[in-house]
């Protein structure tokens, strides 16, 4: 991909303005002037042009129906031959029931596929107080917008460019990098403007139009029925459980698949493997006893990696890592990322973080939690990819996951190169133990 076509949508103009300068990283928007038409700008970032094309208040209550569409084709123009991601500004103290359903028409416009390709970032609030980030993401317009664009969302608040531009990317990897296509449902529409046009002018009555004519014009709401947690050719996901709890990875695990299937107040010293369909899908998770314990030995941590990497051959979809907040320290962050390592130098593109419920609750924990500086950096090392365990629904813990598999094309990580590397290691180790070999015997190869 040389270009990412992004179209900018939402309640306010400055927002949205504000966001793609953001993005661009210099001014190119005035965010006091809103224009009456689609603005398209470009620059070059990262050696890959970045087109942002910004609307107009197409949420206005006064906005006219052809007017609507003027601008919906405009925008299709200007994004040629299709956008790739539909950026989602959302102001969320404005974010009313009559928006969202207004901001669903105007997707739809484009088409019943927009939401596949849609992410929703949600505006810093005018007024901060603790715990405001949390109760408007569970504002019921909101929460069900982020839930129509299958829970991709961010929050502007502390927002990095880098944080941004890496999960737009992921949308279109999901995708395998292919852009919207707008023109069918491009061509449905200039249908219905003529016939709505011919009806104003009188050349055509109402009653001399077709039944599929008439339900066209109506234009109802609708969403792709097409959408699958998984890739259609798999037919397994195979999860790993990793962290700093076995009593939360467990709870994860039996959460995941709706019943008990993890003991969470015994830990075993092995890995657990166990399996269950859901939605015409098998679901393997593997639970880890405690990898991270500062005491553990090596031998024994290496043991344990290789049970992990037999039980979930070919090789893992996706690493879980269900870390409680309050216990992940610098040291948890360095031996989590050394496991990892032990997989594969690869492991971190195919982790999602899930930060377990704090112990003690108060407003504001959780952003508090958010700044915490291993778990801030272990997020920005699994490429911004996390969740908060807290009002999480098991169909966004599983779309989420679905999600990382889809950015890698429904590939499995491949441990074998990286374990039997291990694998030689171990048995050089133990012939150097057992005084069988010395080390200056030792080949060039080895």
């Amino acid at each position: 991909m040389s270009e990412l076509r992004v179209v900018l949508l939402g309640n306010s103009w400055s927002q949205r303005s504000s966001v793609g300068n953001f993005i661009l990283g210099t001014t190119v928007f005035n965010t006091e002037e809103e224009p009456d038409r689609c603005v398209r700008v470009s620059a070059m970032l990262k050696e890959k042009e970045i087109v942002l094309i910004n609307t107009p208040d197409l949420l206005h209550p006064n906005m006219s129906e052809d007017r609507l569409r003027e601008h919906v084709e405009t925008c299709e123009r200007f994004s040629d031959p299709g956008p790739h991601v539909f950026l989602l500004v959302l102001q969320p103290e404005d974010f009313t029931e009559e928006h969202k359903l207004k901001l669903c028409r105007v997707l739809n416009l484009f088409s019943d596929q927009s939401f596949d390709h849609s992410l929703v970032l949600i505006s810093t609030p005018r007024e901060e107080s603790p715990g405001l980030m949390e109760t408007y993401h569970q504002h019921p317009p909101l929460k069900e917008m982020i839930r129509d664009c299958h829970y991709r969302f961010l929050w502007q608040k502390h927002l990095e460019p880098a944080e941004l531009l890496t999960r737009l990317g992921q949308v279109v990897k999901e995708h395998d990098g292919k852009h919207l296509n707008c023109r069918s449902d491009m061509e449905d529409l200039m249908m219905m403007r003529r016939i709505h046009r011919r009806r104003m002018s009188g050349l055509m009555m109402p009653h001399s139009l077709s039944e599929e004519e008439e339900d066209e014009d109506e234009s109802p709401v609708r969403r792709s029925s097409s959408f699958e947690f998984l890739p259609p050719n798999m037919s397994e996901l195979r999860v790993v459980l990793l962290g700093n709890s076995w009593s939360q990875r467990s709870s994860v695990g039996n959460f995941i698949l709706g019943t008990t299937v993890f003991n969470t107040e015994e830990e075993p010293d092995r890995c657990v493997r166990v399996s269950a369909m859901l939605k015409e899908k098998e679901i393997v998770l593997i639970n880890t006893p405690d990898l991270l314990h500062p005491n553990i030995p090596e031998d024994r941590l290496r043991r344990n990696v290789e049970t992990c990497e037999r039980l979930s051959d070919p090789g893992p979809h996706v690493f879980l890592l269900v870390l409680q907040p309050e216990d992940f320290t610098e040291e948890h962050k360095l031996k989590l990322c050394r496991v990892l390592n032990l997989f594969s130098h690869r492991s971190l593109d195919h982790s999602l973080v899930l930060i377990s419920t704090p112990r003690e609750e108060s407003p504001g924990l959780m952003e508090t939690y958010h700044q915490h500086p291993p778990l801030k950096e272990m997020i920005r090392d699994c490429h911004y990819r996390f969740l908060w365990q807290k009002h999480l629904e098991p169909a966004e813990l599983l779309t989420r996951l679905g999600q990382v598999v889809k950015e890698h094309d429904g590939k499995h990580l491949n441990c074998r190169s990286d374990m039997e590397d291990l694998m030689m290691m171990r048995r050089i180790h133990r012939r150097r133990m057992s005084g069988l070999m010395m080390p200056h015997s030792l080949s060039e190869g080895e």
